[in-house]
C-alpha cells in the first residue's frame, strides 16, 4: 500500500526535519496557534491537511463549531472534497462528532469535506466518525499504519510530529485536479459491503458510513424509502435501499456495494 510521510507543527518555522510528502496545519478551534495562509502557501510539500482542534466538545455547540470551521477552510482556499482533520485529542463524544462531520460533509460527502478524526489510540474510535477515517497517535518512533487507520502519528519531536498516511486518502493535492483524485481514491479506500456484514467496535465503521450516505441519497433523489437506522448492521432494509439506489443510477441491482456503487453514491 503506497504511503505518504506527513509533518505537523505549531508553525511552519517549527519544522526542521524532512523532506515530507505532506504538511498538516492548524486552522482553528482551540488550537494553540493557528497558521496563516501565507505560511501554508510557502510550504514545499505536495499534500496538505487542514486541522480543526476540538478537545472540549461538551462545552461547544457542534453546528456553530462546524460553521466556523467552514469559514476557516474558505479562508485557506481548501478545495471542496479535500480531507479535513478533526483533532479530538482524548475527547469522546460520538453525537457531537456526528453533527460536526455531517455539516462539513454538506448535502453529500463528495460535495463537502470528508473528515478524519485524530486522537489517542485508546479513545479514538469511541467518536464513531461517520466518514470512517481515523488518525491515531502511536509514538513508537517506527513508521507504521495501524489496521483500519488512514493515518498513524508515530513520532513526536520537540518541533514537529511525523505521521504515515495512506496515499489513497482524499487529500488536498496541489499537483493534480481534485476530481481526478476523487475518481482514484473512492474505490481504493472503501471496501465491498453486502448483507450480513456489520461494524465491530474498534474497527472502521463502514456500514454506518454507508447507511448515513444512503439516507442522504434517498432524500436527495426523492426515492420512496423510509430512512435507514444507522446501526452499523447491513440487514435486509439496507440491502433493499442499496438495490433501489443502484436501480436509480442504472447499476446492477444486486445489493452489493462495490466500487461502482460507492462511486455513484459519492458523486450524487
Amino acid at each position: 500500500m503506497p504511503t505518504l510521510k506527513f509533518v505537523d507543527a505549531i508553525s511552519s518555522a517549527s519544522i526542521s526535519g524532512g523532506p515530507f510528502d505532506g504538511v498538516a496545519f492548524y486552522i482553528g478551534g482551540d488550537a494553540f496557534r493557528v497558521w496563516s495562509p501565507p505560511e501554508i502557501e510557502a510550504r514545499p510539500e505536495r499534500f496538505r491537511l487542514p486541522i480543526w482542534v476540538r478537545d472540549n466538545p461538551h462545552q461547544v455547540d457542534p453546528a456553530a463549531d462546524a460553521a466556523r470551521c467552514l469559514v476557516a477552510l474558505a479562508r485557506f482556499g481548501v478545495p471542496i472534497g479535500s480531507l479535513v482533520a478533526l483533532d479530538s485529542e482524548m475527547a469522546v463524544d460520538p453525537g457531537w462528532t456526528h453533527t460536526f462531520v455531517s455539516i462539513l460533509n454538506g448535502a453529500s460527502v463528495i460535495k463537502g469535506y470528508p473528515v478524519i478524526d485524530y486522537g489517542s489510540e485508546s479513545t479514538l474510535r469511541g467518536n464513531m466518525n461517520p466518514d470512517g477515517y481515523y488518525w491515531g497517535a502511536d509514538w513508537t518512533s517506527v513508521p507504521h499504519l495501524h489496521t483500519g487507520e488512514g493515518m498513524t502519528q508515530y513520532l513526536s519531536l520537540q518541533n514537529e510530529d511525523v505521521s504515515l498516511a495512506n496515499a489513497a486518502l482524499p487529500l488536498w493535492d496541489t499537483h493534480r485536479s481534485l476530481q481526478a483524485l476523487k475518481m482514484v481514491s473512492v474505490p481504493m479506500v472503501l471496501p465491498v459491503l453486502q448483507q450480513g456484514m456489520y461494524d465491530v467496535a474498534g474497527r472502521v465503521f463502514y456500514v454506518h458510513k454507508l447507511q448515513h450516505i444512503l439516507n442522504q441519497v434517498i432524500n436527495d433523489v426523492g426515492l420512496k424509502l423510509a430512512p435507514l437506522t444507522t446501526d452499523g448492521v447491513f440487514g435486509a432494509k439496507t440491502t433493499e435501499a442499496v438495490k433501489e439506489v443502484q436501480n436509480h443510477f442504472g447499476l446492477t441491482r444486486d445489493g452489493i456495494v462495490g466500487p461502482m456503487t460507492w462511486e455513484a453514491i459519492y458523486s450524487e
